[in-house]
């Protein structure tokens, strides 16, 4: 019994560190998904891989797809959100703003909150990685 404690400890500390938890440094290929939890319909938009735009509609508090296949892993995306209308209260301006995400496996871009403080930049998002 009084062996117990010394093993335990040994055991403990040799369990420690980073031995074959860590992810390979390959980034995994990968969907990008708008999770839009705000009022407003949004249009989100970006240049696709194959040349060309790549646009989505995504109506208030829906979350769909917005790439339209697979994207490679590693691969750098700007995608733009537009607002389909005005908020804020500073007149007829429609609010935009750019997220830059890398594809590592799926990808979320939750919008919660849009044209914030009157201001048609100013968005309010998180974006999350599956």
């Amino acid at each position: 019994m009084r062996y117990m404690f010394p093993i335990a400890l040994v055991l403990v500390v040799g369990c420690g560190g980073k031995g074959g938890t860590m992810r390979p440094g390959v980034p995994e290929d990968g969907r990008i998904f708008l999770d839009n939890r705000t009022e407003f319909t949004i249009t989100a938009s970006y240049f696709g891989e194959e040349g060309g735009t790549v646009e989505t509609v995504v109506e208030a508090h829906q979350k769909k797809e917005i790439s339209r296949a697979p994207l490679k892993g590693g691969t750098e995306v700007k995608v733009h959100l537009k607002s389909t209308r005005e908020a804020g209260g500073f007149g007829p301006q429609i609010p935009e703003t750019d997220v830059e995400v890398t594809v590592d496996g799926n990808i979320v871009i939750v919008v919660y909150r849009v044209g914030i403080y009157g201001n048609p930049r100013a968005w309010e998002y998180y974006v999350i990685t599956q």
